[in-house]
């Protein structure tokens, strides 16, 4: 089994965790800590570029964090849904990385995917620990029930920053390490 993140921000769509956490993640990475991103969709129904482009772009932005571990799942894009399914499918990936902390989209926004993917999340949070739930029979033991220790909630902030607040989060690249 891989080594367990300390870190996974759950997040509906390709781009989401780049525009809501990417800093903090790019940061935590930064500090030795292990770190990943689970979107749900596959971006298809996205108004700027394919899948196969948010694909690419997910994976150079995994990149530039310093991602230790990126998936996306098969849900359907624009109907993210609280199933059952849905809920064993996070749970699933819950329980495989083992992460300590984990982020989730702020419950109330705009887009509905980003509404139910923060509800969903921490249910999905919540199944993962409860030892005689099986998500999926081929899981081996090493695969059993596991409890985060914190879930946080990530919102995307939709005013300009002032002039070099950027800075003190992601660093200019001529800057020394």
């Amino acid at each position: 089994m891989a080594t367990a993140l300390d870190i996974l921000a759950i997040a509906a769509h390709r781009d989401d965790v780049e525009q809501t956490c990417g800093g903090t993640l790019l940061k935590m990475a930064q500090r030795g800590y292990r770190t990943g991103i689970l979107d749900l969709t596959q971006g298809e129904m996205g108004t700027r570029g394919t899948a196969q482009e948010r694909a690419r772009e997910a994976a150079e932005a995994a990149k530039i964090l310093h991602v230790s571990w990126r998936q996306a799942l098969d849900i359907p894009d624009g109907r993210v849904e609280n199933t059952w399914e849905n809920r064993f499918k996070v749970a699933r990936v819950i329980r495989e990385q083992r992460p300590r902390v984990v982020i989730l989209p702020y419950w109330e926004g705009r887009h509905p995917d980003h509404c139910t993917t923060s509800k969903l999340g921490y249910e999905a949070c919540f199944l993962a620990g409860l030892a005689k739930l099986e998500v999926e029979q081929t899981l081996s033991s090493q695969h059993s029930a596991f409890s985060t220790q914190r879930s946080a909630k990530a919102r995307r902030w939709s005013r300009q920053l002032p002039a070099g607040q950027l800075a003190r989060v992601i660093p200019p690249p001529w800057a020394p390490a």
